[in-house]
């Protein structure tokens, strides 16, 4: 199945800053983010998102809009799996970035200190800076 390409996960973030004010009701809430997520794939001509959104245990919004595969014009729902490629190291390093200027950790632990199920030999003298710059050595394989 063809699924389209670009970026999606800036949506995320449009959501985040653009939430009604925290008196507003669930309901409010939910039609807001959807009034958002509409305009947003309108105006950036996203091919197709997918959205869901939870406050504390209530979920506020789960919808697709637009189309997950162009080619053959599936629409996109709140399930679909959209293909994002290597943007989750993006993320990842971001937070462990964060997590090291509060002095929760540090770039130069071993690997081994939080992940400890990765303690073989290849892991041995591995920090989390050596994985964060893609020079650990070490193969990652998938299963």
């Amino acid at each position: 199945m063809k699924r389209p390409r670009g970026p999606r996960l800036w949506v995320i973030a449009l959501l985040a800053f653009s939430m009604p004010e925290a008196s507003a009701t669930a309901q409010d809430m939910s039609l807001a983010l959807d009034a958002i997520a509409t305009k947003a794939r309108e105006s950036r001509q996203l091919p197709g998102l997918s959205v869901a959104v939870q406050l504390g245990d209530r979920l506020l919004l789960a919808k697709g809009y637009g189309e997950a595969d162009l080619e053959n014009h599936v629409p996109a729902s709140a399930e679909t799996v959209y293909e994002i490629g290597s943007i989750t190291r993006t993320f990842t390093a971001a937070l462990v970035w964060k997590l090291a200027s509060q002095g929760r950790l540090s770039v130069e632990d071993p690997v081994t200190k939080w992940l400890p199920m990765f303690s073989s030999k290849a892991a041995r003298g591995v920090t989390l800076r050596h994985l964060l710059t893609n020079t650990s050595g070490v193969r990652i394989t998938q299963t």
